[in-house]
């Protein structure tokens, strides 16, 4: 009976992992994996794929084994990618990014793959400590040499290959605001990213360091200096520069940026800024005022109103583009939500400003920028490959489109075209369509019709106007730092630029105008051929990661080994070892299946005891919207013990919502939550069965606009015989003072953020701080006598967010005590996931 059952959960693990619609192209040096509908993108990823290796391996001086896997994500709204330690590989997100953060010059899809594959040659060197380990237990500790490494260098060889990044204008207003104000960051500072802008502050500062590295001291100098770091990591970055080429991390910091010429506008004459600390990016022209979208760390994302000198907050909403109607009441969005695993999207809400009402326009799209005309009944917008589309219809107006923008009158549509990384201004006008200049390398920006006929937009980093009926072009504004765009306003020029607290307006009085030339025509780049290359099935099958020895008992020598395969659906881990006292082998082995719609767990033990279990997860329902999450699950598990004949089954299924929330906002705001389990043990031997429920029902309330919350909670466990019930026992502390058939436990909690910081330490940053006080007391029912705890119970944790390099860790330190006996117990946790971090083209959206 046992063998029919092993061989049946054998058959089932095989029939899962061959399984599934993923596809395979194979070249000399890649393994790209890819759904079939993506199958386009997989071929250009195949054209371009030698020769990046070919550059990236040549400088970096390492040369992989084997295939890499690429993993092309198309299903997804987010511009993005990573690469991944646990198994090496990169992914791709297909979607390009409609803010155009890389430059328009450069092709999104190869510029990405350069960055990840960067990532991959460089981390994956057999380099230092993560080298030796490697040799001996496998590929996966190779982990080991990025978990110290500063941000900046990890990030900064990347972007510095990208080439296109770094040369982009709209890149360095990064570091040329904090310059020319005397705001700029510390080299300890570029270590890690927090909350305050920029926050792509590791990618700047090491795009600065490492292109000054290479360019002044050669590539022989970083590989040296990468070697020496990663043997003995933990004297930091700092004291290798100092060994390899005589100066410190500052002092080659402080040359890289010595090469920008802001002293010449320390004492100039700066237009007034007129919005306060935050992201307030160039707002739109309505009846109403001046409209725009902001955002700001007490707040998060928001829509602002100027009219006059006042500046107010007219709706906090989750916002990632937008377009307002002329008389100013009605706002057109898009959200940005996920459905499952990497499935997402950016659906277009409607949401009143006057009344607050709010309504879902479409379900399922994948739409990037917004227009509507002045009265509001019409609504166009840019798709995820640039079409631009009447929203409802969907009858395509054009492609290749960016930043459209209906004229006051509604009769003209302009748009930004951008194509094979030209850039040109396109006017669509009684079924014609203008282009206002040949396709150029010049960046253009945020279109602003004045009146009909005039159109004012960012021209590299200047402001000027066009006239549609002359076709005069003006030079009108001009800012030392930058301007990303301007509107007319009450004869006065509004315009957007950057500064070391994020992007602002600024105020000027409108000037002379100067006549200009149109931009150059750029020259269009040579077509690469793809190739068709045959498609092949793929199976995720799980590969060797890394194994560690470990100790079953104090004389049980044994190993411990990772098998995980390159899309994470298959992990399996595997320890076992032997009682040297006893005379006798254990173990135990773990599967693990994760799909976007399910999640299984099987763990097996064998020796003296044999045991089986199994656990499933099964998203039923997740409801995104503007206003918060929505979600409820099921979980279902079965496991035994074979020798004592217990067999014990789970139920479960709970309800969850947590609404939109700012940074500041360090334990989010409003919350609720509720949950009910149903445990059955049946022992075999006796045929006696055992059943528990329990039940949690729990929320937070947010105290205004404070960043403070109240949470409560009750937790309520059943045994439905007269078995007594010991546990629901309160934080941190071994504690019951009583027993019963029901038990509660009541928590009140009291959650105060201490703030934000930016505070640099060894290897990082002190980014958050907050504290946590609660109350516990446990009330009880036992044939029908009511009964209470006579205690209560008094905790105080102190929790963090401290991000090392890439990614942040959460470590906590608590302080818990009984009131009638005081004792107090001390507890400590620290998260080390920040070990197997992905590390990503941009900061995570």
């Amino acid at each position: 009976m046992r063998k029919r059952f092993w061989w049946l959960v054998f058959t089932l693990l095989l029939v899962v992992f061959t399984l599934g619609a993923k596809e395979q192209i194979l070249n000399d040096h890649f393994q790209i994996i890819y759904d079939r509908e993506d199958r386009e993108a997989a071929l250009e990823v195949a054209s371009f794929s030698e020769e990046v290796y070919e550059e990236i391996t040549t400088l970096l001086d390492h040369y992989p084994k084997g295939r890499i896997p690429v993993i092309l994500i198309g299903q997804s709204a987010t511009s993005n990618g990573y690469y991944s330690p646990l198994p090496h590989k990169i992914a791709l997100y297909l979607n390009s990014p409609a803010d155009r953060f890389l430059g328009s010059s450069a092709p999104w899809l190869k510029t990405l793959f350069t960055h990840e594959l960067t990532h991959y040659i460089h981390l994956t060197s057999p380099v230092g400590i993560g080298g030796s380990l490697s040799n001996v237990f496998g590929p996966g500790a190779l982990v080991v040499n990025s978990a110290l490494m500063p941000g900046y260098w990890i990030e900064g060889i990347t972007t510095y290959m990208e080439q296109a990044r770094g040369a982009y204008s709209h890149f360095a207003l990064n570091w040329r605001a904090p310059l020319v104000t005397n705001t700029m960051w510390s080299i300890n500072q570029g270590v890690y990213g927090s909350s305050y802008p920029p926050t792509s502050r590791i990618y700047v500062t090491g795009y600065l360091m490492v292109n000054h590295l290479i360019s002044t001291y050669g590539r022989e100098a970083f590989l040296e200096v990468n070697r020496k770091f990663t043997s003995w990591p933990l004297f930091g970055l700092s004291y290798t520069f100092k060994r390899v080429l005589g100066k410190s991390a500052k002092e080659l910091f402080g040359e890289a940026l010595s090469g920008e010429d802001t002293l010449l506008y320390r004492d100039y004459e700066w237009n007034e800024i007129i919005t306060p600390d935050g992201d307030y990016y160039l707002p739109y022209l309505t009846d109403r005022g001046l409209l725009g979208y902001g955002y700001d760390l007490d707040t998060g994302s928001f829509v602002y109103r100027l009219a006059g000198e006042s500046i107010t907050k007219e709706a906090i909403l989750p916002i990632s583009s937008l377009a307002f109607s002329g008389d100013g009441e009605t706002l057109y969005f898009t959200h940005y939500w996920t459905k499952r695993g990497d499935e997402s999207y950016r659906d277009i809400y409607r949401y009143h400003l006057l009344d607050k009402s709010l309504e879902r326009i479409t379900s399922g799209g994948r739409y990037n920028y917004l227009a509507t005309n002045w009265d509001g009944s019409k609504l166009i917008a840019t798709d995820k490959d640039h079409t631009l589309v009447e929203v409802g219809s969907l009858e395509e107006l054009a492609f290749d489109a960016y930043q459209p923008i209906f004229s006051p009158d509604g009769k003209r549509i302009a748009f930004i075209e951008v194509k094979q990384g030209l850039s040109t201004v396109v006017v669509l006008y009684e079924g014609n369509k203008t282009i206002l200049w040949e396709p150029a390398l010049a960046e253009v920006y945020n279109l602003r019709f004045n009146g009909n006929s005039e159109l004012l937009f960012s021209l590299d980093l200047d402001l000027y106007s066009y006239n549609l009926e002359s076709g005069a072009l003006l030079l009108i504004g001009e800012d030392p730092i930058g301007i990303t765009g301007g509107v007319i306003f009450d004869n006065n020029l509004y315009y957007s630029t950057y500064t070391s607290k994020g992007f602002a307006l600024r105020e000027l009085p409108l000037l002379s105008e100067t006549v200009a030339e149109l931009p150059p025509p750029g020259e269009l780049p040579l077509e690469r051929e793809i190739i068709s290359l045959e498609g092949k099935h793929y199976v995720d099958w799980p590969r060797f990661s890394f194994w560690l020895p470990s100790l079953v008992d104090e004389l049980s020598p044994g190993a411990t080994l990772l098998f995980v395969s390159p899309l994470n659906r298959h992990t399996v881990l595997l320890s076992g070892g032997y009682s040297l006292e006893q005379a006798f082998f254990s173990g135990e082995a773990t599967y693990q299946l994760d799909l976007d719609f399910l999640s299984l767990s099987l763990d097996a033990t064998f020796g003296r005891q044999q045991t089986l279990s199994l656990i499933t997860s099964l998203p039923i329902y997740n409801g995104y919207s503007p206003k918060g999450l929505h979600s409820i699950s099921t979980l279902l598990g079965v496991g035994g013990v074979f020798e004592t004949k217990v067999m014990e089954t789970t139920a479960q299924v709970g309800y969850a919502y947590t609404s939109y929330s700012a940074p500041k906002d360090y334990y989010g705001r409003w919350k609720a939550s509720l949950t009910g389990a149903f445990y059955a043990y049946y022992y075999f031997a006796t045929q006696e069965p055992l059943f528990f429920t329990r039940v949690s029902l729990g929320g937070q309330i947010p105290l205004g606009r404070t960043h403070q919350a109240i949470e409560l909670k009750l937790d309520t466990a059943i045994s439905h015989q007269n078995t007594a019930i010991i546990t629901l026992l309160p934080d941190y502390l071994d504690i019951q003072r009583k027993v019963g058939l029901v038990k509660g436990l009541v928590t009140l909690r009291y959650r105060l953020p201490l703030g934000l910081f930016d505070y640099p330490i060894p290897f990082g940053g002190i980014t958050a701080l907050g504290l946590t006080i609660g109350a516990q007391t446990a009330l009880y029912l036992y044939n029908t006598n009511f009964d209470w705890e006579e205690d209560v119970y008094l905790s105080l944790a102190l929790n963090s967010d401290i991000a090392i390099g890439t990614t942040t860790i959460h470590p906590s330190i608590a302080m818990a005590s009984s009131v009638r006996e005081f004792k107090p117990a001390l507890s400590f946790s620290l998260n080390l996931n920040f070990l197997l971090a992905d590390q990503m083209l941009t900061s995570p959206l």
